[in-house]
């Protein structure tokens, strides 16, 4: 279960070059759906668990989302389509420039909104959707049109990456879990578990400051 209030709460983000913006609209915690074949969450240090609920906020191990992002990890929100919406720059007019546009015409779009807007989609493998900005090459959502079977009650479910948020919203999407944690790289895997030794720190914390030599003597 995400690290998130339990009340209703707004989340921003958007690509590099703001193009695409996004609004996920989080509910009431006791509207959040069930989230089927999750395991449960712990609550407390007892062992105590309680039903897993909608979104998952997941560092995601697998190759494929690596690639595609060109990060070590990736990293989504995962939520019930419904809850997101976008607004899109429109190639054709200053008079209106941002169009909005229900996240299902987004995470699969037609060949309207890809020619109209700056919007990008390809397939990753079939029925695996994945949606960027063709102005800046920023990566936006996953989607899944794959039929989930018979008991699957949540409709369509959308990532977004988290690394597109706003300040303010990506301080709130905490990760709770990892996801395809086997297929990971294992050094990676080691600093997601704290062993990063080896790393060198810069003492100012910012890479683009002169750090003082030390005099090495005669």
């Amino acid at each position: 279960m995400a690290f998130l209030p339990s009340t209703p709460l707004t989340l921003t983000g958007s690509c590099m070059c703001t193009a695409v913006r996004y609004t996920i609209a989080v509910p009431a915690l006791s509207s959040r759906p069930l989230a089927p074949r999750a395991a449960p969450t712990p609550i407390n240090a007892a062992g105590e668990r309680v039903a897993t609920r909608l979104p998952f906020i997941d560092i995601d191990h697998c190759e494929d989302c690596r690639r595609a992002c060109g990060g070590l990890v990736q990293c989504w929100f995962i939520c019930p389509e419904s809850w997101i919406s976008f607004s899109l720059l429109s190639k054709a007019t200053t008079d209106a420039p941002y169009v909005a546009y229900p996240c299902d015409q987004v995470a699969t779009p037609s060949p309207e909104v890809l020619q109209t807007t700056y919007l990008g989609h390809y397939e990753s493998s079939p029925q695996i959707h994945r949606c960027f900005c063709t102005r800046c090459g920023t990566g936006l959502t996953y989607c899944s049109s794959k039929d989930r079977g018979p008991n699957w009650t949540l409709g369509v479910i959308v990532d977004v990456a988290v690394g597109t948020m706003d300040r303010e919203s990506i301080e709130l999407a905490r990760p709770d879990r990892h996801g395809w944690w086997n297929s990971g790289t294992g050094w990676v895997k080691d600093l997601m578990e704290g062993k990063s030794e080896w790393l060198i720190r810069h003492p100012s914390g910012r890479v683009d400051q002169e750090v003082k030599r030390e005099d090495p003597g005669p």
